[in-house]
Parts: C-alpha cells; structure tokens; sequence
C-alpha cells in the first residue's frame, strides 16, 4: 500500500525525510489506514506531523533517519544509497536483507522485477563475502582478506579487497546463478563430515586460480565466473577424490602382499620345522653301528623311512597349498591390472603379484630340497647299514 502510494505521488527530500505530494483525488479517510501499515513496517517515529498540506496539496512526511525505524529504513534516496546503508548494515552479526524497500529516485520497490535483479545482485556480494571469510586466513576486516595457500608446493600470501561501488554491483551479469552457485560452496564448507577440511582446502586452492590474475577486479571477476569457478572446484575435488580412492586400493594392495606373505612364510616354516627331523634320523642311522640285532637295525631303517615318507607327504600338501595359493594371488591382484583410472595401481599390483609368485615359487623349491635331504637319508641309512654289516660281518 505505501509503495503504491509513494510510486503514484511526486516525491521529494527535505533534511532526512521523503516528501510524497500526492495526488489531487486522495481520499483523506485514508489517512489512518497509511499511518497503520507503515506501522507495520517498523516507522516508529513518534511525530504526528504525518500528513501537512503544501500549498494546497496533501503531503505525507516519512523520515529515513534510522532512529525512526525499528529495523532497517526500506527508503533509500537511490540505488547507492541503498548499498552504503546496506554494507554499513552488515557489519553486524544480526544482519539480514531487508525484505523490502523503496528507492525514491527511480520509484521502483523491492516487488519490481529491476529491484528484484538488484537484490539478486547485492545478496550475491554479500553471500561471496561470507564464504571468503570462511576460507581465507585473517579478515582484514569486513572488505579486506588475507589468504596463505601453497601452489605448487610453494606457499604464496594473497590479498583480496572485496569494496564495490553501486555500479559494479549493477553489472554483475548473472545475480541469479551466481547465488546459487555460493550457496552450494557454502553447503559444502557446512559439512562437518571427515573430508570437510580437504573440500575446505581444495576451494581455496580454486581460489588461488583467480586470485593469481592481474586484473583490479578480482572480486567482481570471481563472481562474474561463479559458474567458471564452480567447475574448477569440482573438477579438482574430483581430482582429490581419486587420488584418496587410489591411496586406498595402494593400502589395499600392501595390505594383501603383506596377508599372502604371512601365509606363505607359515606354510614354510611348517615345512622346515619338519626337516628338523632329519638330523634325528642320522642320529638312529649312527645307532646302527652299534646295534647287535639285525631287527633292530631293520626297525630303525623303518623308522627312518617313515619320517621320510611323512615329510615328503607333507611337503606334497604344502605344494598344493603353495598352488592353490598361488591362484588366489593371481585372481586378487589381476582384477587391479584391469583399472583404468592410473597406473600407479596398476605398477604396485603388477610389482606386489611379481613378488609374491618368486616369493612361492622359493617356497617350493625350498621344498623341494626338503624332499631330496629326506630322501638322500632314507638311502643313506640303507647303504651305511649294508656296510657296516659287511665290513663288520655282522
């Protein structure tokens, strides 16, 4: 309604107040129902000198001063009127746009679909100021932002002043999509989850990229190229996203090597512990010498001969163990041969699948040995007790 009415009457300033003359037909049973809806809208000014006549006319008086108005004044003389109160406004920590005002010079409200586009703009500024602040190191102060970001494994101090006149807030091109794409970011930064700190760190590294030009509208730039800058915060985000996945396959991957290893290294040390038998086997075979009964030096040889036989069928078991390990192996690591995304998951499975096949091809050749040092005594013993009884005519 006062809207309206301003925007259909010839408005003025005197000291700190809009003059409205209105118009000729104004019904002055009006009167009350105007006093009662800028009542509604915060005027508090105790004055009852509302309405004067001028000159024949009906005048309604409106101060702007702050102290007449319980929140923010919505009369503002122009457009840079309004952004000066507005940027003195938000330095506080209550500070919320004002859902509606009155810009006198152009007579256009909030509701117009220009002063729609305008607050677009200047709530744009406003919610880029707020995430600069989130990100950057040490706020100067309200317009002003230090930032300390390593590129390239060099750390560089950036400054960043964030003043803009009225005329560079009105040629922000796309208010609109510049909004919402601060309010994603901010989304993201309000994410207290366990990569906050690395989406946090990787924005500020996007930032870098435009804080390194040369123009004296770094600000301005950057929200201009909201959509610009969007997309380098995704695509290196993407970027640390795989790296992280693939840090955890290459944890993956050790972690495997270092299971199958166990494994390998358990079943070998199983065999060996049973090659300690053989040194005493030699020992019954040294016996032999001086037994005095040819059954007893047969029942020796049968001993002898079944710890030969119990190590090679056990080491036969590991052999198929080490075999069908070795499968397993091949089966587990092959599937990472077979990403496409880096090669470093490729190498470390190829190098950890390569190590693992030497590392049970040892194991059974280890074995291998155990089978013939067995062996080797088995006929030993047979050939030394042939001798001996020959020798010794026994």
């Amino acid at each position: 309604m006062i809207f309206n009415l301003l925007q259909g009457s010839e408005l003025s300033s005197q000291r700190a107040y809009t003059v409205a003359r209105l118009p000729s037909d104004f019904d002055r049973a009006d009167e009350p129902h105007i006093i009662d809806a800028l009542t509604d809208m915060g005027y508090t000014s105790q004055s009852n000198d509302y309405f004067q006549d001028d000159s024949g006319h009906r005048s309604l008086y409106i101060s702007r001063k702050s102290e007449a108005w319980a929140g923010f004044c919505p009369l503002v003389t122009d457009k840079g009127n309004l952004w000066k109160r507005l940027v003195q406004a938000a330095t506080s920590p209550e500070f919320v746009f004002p859902e509606y005002f009155f810009i006198q010079g152009e007579k256009i409200s909030s509701f117009s679909e220009d002063a729609q586009k305008l607050k677009s703009q200047m709530i744009s500024v406003f919610e880029w100021k707020k995430l600069l602040t989130e990100l950057c190191d040490h706020p100067v102060d309200s317009d002003s932002f230090v930032f300390f970001i390593n590129k390239d494994d060099v750390g560089k101090k950036y400054e960043l002043n964030t003043i803009l006149g009225i005329e560079s807030i009105e040629s922000i091109i796309s208010p609109q999509e510049s909004l919402d794409v601060v309010k994603y970011l901010a989304g993201k930064l309000e994410d207290k989850d366990a990569h906050h700190d690395e989406r946090r760190s990787v924005m500020r590294s996007t930032l870098a990229e435009f804080l390194d030009g040369s123009s004296s509208k770094i600000f301005l730039n950057i929200i201009n190229k909201s959509k610009r800058f969007e997309a380098k915060y995704r695509e290196l985000y993407d970027l640390y996203i795989r790296r992280f996945s693939i840090n955890k396959v290459l944890n993956e991957l050790e972690t495997k090597s270092l299971e199958y290893t166990g494994k390998v290294n358990e079943l070998l040390a199983s065999g060996q512990a049973r090659a300690l038998t053989i040194p005493g086997a030699v020992v019954a075979v040294g016996a032999l010498y001086r037994t005095a009964s040819f059954l007893n030096s047969l029942l020796i040889l049968l001993a002898v001969w079944l710890i030969k036989e119990l190590t090679v069928t056990a080491n036969q078991v590991h052999r198929e163990t080490f075999e069908f390990l070795q499968s397993q192996v091949e089966s587990s690591f092959k599937k990472y041969l077979k990403i496409d995304e880096d090669e470093d998951v490729k190498d470390s499975a190829r190098g950890n699948l390569e190590t693992l096949i030497i590392l049970i091809g040892k194991a059974k050749d280890r074995l291998d040995k155990i089978d013939k040092w067995s062996r080797w005594m088995c006929w030993g013993a047979v050939v030394y007790m042939v001798l001996v009884y020959i020798f010794n005519g026994k």
